[in-house]
């Protein structure tokens, strides 16, 4: 067979059919390395084609491996957008306490469009407000926190059970909060706009059990 020179960091072969009869040379001033080691010198290496030619696959990735290295990379791309969010509604706290007049009514504002129920206290501290129109923000910013659950179908199921609540449509009203109960037992203005339902309704005992449940959850 004819001789070929090596190059350097190149696939090493010998006769046999298993990835165990490969290596790769990596430190060609020190000789070769791999599971058939032998001495080779700096220069001139040489090696003997062999009868076939088969190059090392990455090895494959079981589910699991998959799954983890997956979630470390999505996480990983999470984690600043997060801190970044963190940061904005924070600083939304703070104009509200502290901040001019246009600044605390841009902050009851925001909160509203984007916060959570975590700053909700904050809202509430605002409804004291010297300024009534920072009051009337922070009132309304309130209803929209509650008003939002994190997931847009039971979001819009509970707007169209309000619909019908605003018409006088009791009964129907009533039927689309059970839905909304059902789909998100954790949203505390479902159970809230079921009591209201009930209320209108005449069932009086069963709006202060879905009161006590809001309060549960609020």
């Amino acid at each position: 067979m004819r001789e070929k020179p090596l190059k350097l960091g190149g696939e090493i072969p010998f006769k046999g059919s298993g990835l165990s009869d490969w290596f790769v040379v990596l430190f060609p001033h020190r000789g070769a390395v791999g599971p058939k080691s032998r001495a080779f010198p700096a220069t001139a290496m040489t090696y003997r084609s062999a009868p076939q030619s088969t190059h090392l696959r990455p090895p494959v990735l079981g589910a699991v491996q998959l799954t983890v290295l997956l979630t470390g990379l999505l996480v990983g791309s999470l984690v600043p957008s997060l801190l970044a969010a963190e940061a904005e509604v924070q600083s939304r706290h703070e104009l509200l306490r502290s901040g001019e007049t246009d600044a605390r009514r841009e902050a009851a504002l925001w909160l509203g469009q984007h916060a959570t129920q975590e700053s909700v206290p904050q809202l509430v501290e605002a409804l004291r407000d010297r300024d009534a129109g920072v009051r009337l923000l922070g009132e309304q910013s309130i209803w929209q926190i509650w008003m939002r659950s994190g997931d847009p179908a039971v979001d819009r199921r509970l707007s169209e059970g309000t619909a019908l609540l605003n018409r006088g449509e009791f009964a129907a009203a009533l039927a689309i909060f059970e839905d909304v109960v059902e789909m998100d037992g954790e949203f505390a203005e479902g159970y809230n706009k079921r009591a209201t339902a009930l209320y209108y309704l005449g069932d009086y005992k069963g709006s202060l059990a879905d009161i006590e449940e809001t309060l549960k959850r609020n």
